[in-house]
């Protein structure tokens, strides 16, 4: 994905936060341990996250890769916003791309990152009508 005027601040992250708003902290099967001293973004790289909502039609998923790149995609669908030329209704998408730094471990359960880069495929606010569908091209949700 090309970058298309969107550079993000950096920002503090912590390993446990990214992966408690993808609902993967406890009680899931095969999760690595995160209170190795070896732990590593290999160890994430087999699992897509998803933060979604139960009521709504949004959803962002993320893969984080063993070099600690990352993308994911973001889309809110509301099939009553339409209008002359696009009937099917409207969907807020964003396709991304970044680097997270490398892990600093804060205690046996966390592990801080910072957002390095992370560039979005379209620009921000821009739209298109493709197939009777409109386009509005946004900011991730859930990596703020």
């Amino acid at each position: 994905m090309a970058g298309k005027g969107y550079e993000m601040k950096k920002q503090n992250f912590r390993i446990t936060a990214v992966l408690g708003a993808f609902g993967l902290i406890s009680g899931v099967q095969g999760l690595p341990a995160l209170a190795s001293e070896d732990f590593s973004f290999g160890q994430l790289s087999n699992l897509t996250f998803a933060f979604s909502s139960g009521v709504g039609a949004w959803g962002t998923t993320l893969t984080i890769s063993s070099d600690g790149s990352f993308e994911g995609t973001y889309s809110d669908s509301d099939m009553g916003d339409s209008g002359e030329g696009y009937p099917n209704g409207t969907v807020y998408l964003s396709e991304f791309q970044g680097r997270f730094s490398e892990p600093s471990k804060v205690n046996d359960y966390t592990y801080s990152v910072e957002i390095q880069e992370m560039t979005l495929a379209e620009d921000v606010g821009t739209s298109e009508i493709i197939d009777g569908t409109r386009y509005v091209y946004s900011e991730p949700y859930g990596l703020d």
